[in-house]
């Protein structure tokens, strides 16, 4: 009976041997005998850094009194920064400097100037040079980089630093324009004509939606009274739209026309809905008499 107890105990020992280790099983594997996934470390992507680059803009536009012309443009990204080698022509007769509002868009997004920028005082009929500047990002592109100057209320230019669309340059359009009319005891001989989107004048620039028209002209004295007429353009010039309305002069002459002499060269400004298209009138009206004359004519 001995040898039979231990037979039956070492039995039960094997048995309880092997159940344990199956329990604990392969540390190497996951239950069922597949071995455990293992998560490798991510690689490490370097940042794409962005590098400066340069492009030949090689464009001009017209705005408030000035003809600038676009030179290089310069991306530096360690500044963060766009500058715009420009030249500035001042189309008025006294000091100025460029006052446009100027912003950048590229890739979607929208730069304004930067407090970089360098804008010169210009003597009135002179050039100087400048640079536009504007604050960007990393992501900036010259890609489809497209400058815009001025206020959405008033005329914009849009100047593309590539081909890939149109140029608003607000560039300036003379026109000839003859005629010749007496009212009363004056009289005037029309020279020429401009349209365009600013006042040089004044430094101004033109609501969007109209143009300043300028027309040239001599006016005469050609009455009787010895004392000469006190000509005006609020009071003796005015200009009839293509609709029938008669519309004021902005700006223009004021001078006593002493009798029998010219007065040469003048002008007289009016702000005029676009499109600027259709028959026009110049009127000249002597005010003493009451009597209006016109001088037809046609924007084409």
């Amino acid at each position: 009976m001995r040898w039979k107890n231990w037979i039956t105990l070492m039995v039960a020992l094997l048995a309880i041997g092997l159940v344990m280790g199956a329990c604990q099983g392969d540390p190497t594997t996951e239950p069922g005998g597949s071995a455990p996934e293992t998560t490798e470390p991510a690689a490490s992507v370097a940042p794409v850094e962005a590098t400066a680059a340069s492009v030949e803009i090689d464009q001009e536009f017209w705005f408030a009194g000035f003809h600038v012309d676009l030179g290089a443009a310069s991306f530096d990204p360690s500044s963060g920064s766009v500058t715009v080698d420009a030249t500035f022509e001042n189309l008025g007769s006294e000091p100025a400097v460029f006052e446009g509002t100027s912003s950048l868009a590229a890739a979607g997004a929208f730069y304004e100037a930067s407090a970089t920028q360098s804008l010169p005082t210009v003597p009135g009929l002179s050039t100087g040079a400048g640079q536009l500047a504007f604050d960007v990002d990393d992501a900036f592109t010259f890609e489809g980089a497209v400058l815009t100057v001025g206020l959405a209320e008033h005329q914009q230019a849009v100047v593309p630093f590539d081909a890939s669309t149109a140029a608003v340059t607000l560039e300036p359009t003379s026109f000839d324009l003859a005629g010749d009319v007496s009212s009363g005891a004056i009289a005037a001989t029309l020279t020429g004509a401009e349209l365009r989107a600013d006042v040089p004048a004044e430094h101004g620039q033109i609501e969007v939606g109209y143009q300043a028209l300028t027309i040239g002209f001599d006016v005469t004295n050609h009455g009787s009274y010895a004392g000469g007429f006190a000509f005006s353009y609020g009071g003796n010039l005015a200009l009839e739209l293509p609709d029938g309305t008669t519309i004021a002069a902005d700006d223009g002459p004021i001078e006593l026309l002493t009798l029998g002499t010219t007065l040469p060269d003048q002008s007289v400004r009016f702000t005029i809905p676009e499109p600027a298209t259709g028959q026009y009138r110049f009127v000249l009206i002597d005010d003493t008499e009451s009597i209006k004359k016109y001088i037809p004519f046609e924007i084409a």
